[in-house]
């Protein structure tokens, strides 16, 4: 992720300031920790442009490995991860973090909204959102398009499963 600290790409936009603004905690993936902890000098200093802060929950099968970190809380299982996460965030938005545990939400059928943001630079590795294993369908509704720079913002809404 360290593109996206680089001034040639400016990830900044109206929908992620909307979708900063509406979080009320992060729900994140242990590979977009570890990322993002090396990348931007701490896992929750960069979380959308450093412009926000709140409570972030660690998905992790080792939560001993983030005992010292006290920006973050480690949480070992998803059905513990999205109680909690829904009890921090107060009646506001829960922001998933990592491929990963989107696709593991997703299929639970309890992810509302994908946000996409495309950025003219093919990556060649990472985690793929929609993996290897077989995964149920569902069905997006495109709810809107921005652009900002070279930005460009997709928001979809899960309409359910195919």
């Amino acid at each position: 992720m360290s593109w996206t600290g680089g001034a040639e790409y400016d990830t900044s936009s109206q929908l992620a300031d909307e979708v900063a603004r509406s979080t009320g905690v992060v729900l994140a993936g242990r590979g977009w920790y570890e990322v993002a902890s090396a990348d931007e000098g701490g896992a929750v200093a960069g979380i959308y442009g450093g412009a926000w802060s709140g409570p972030v929950l660690v998905l992790t099968h080792h939560p001993e490995r983030l005992a010292s970190d006290a920006t973050v809380e480690a949480v070992s299982d998803l059905g513990t991860a999205l109680a909690r996460a829904e009890e921090l965030a107060d009646g506001r938005a829960v922001s998933i973090f990592g491929a990963d545990v989107a696709r593991q939400v997703l299929a639970l059928g309890r992810l509302d909204e994908i946000v996409v943001q495309i950025v003219p630079l093919i990556l060649g590795d990472g985690v793929r959102l929609f993996g290897e294993a077989p995964a149920p369908q569902f069905k997006l509704a495109r709810s809107s398009v921005g652009t900002s720079g070279t930005l460009t913002d997709i928001r979809f809404r899960v309409a359910g499963p195919r």
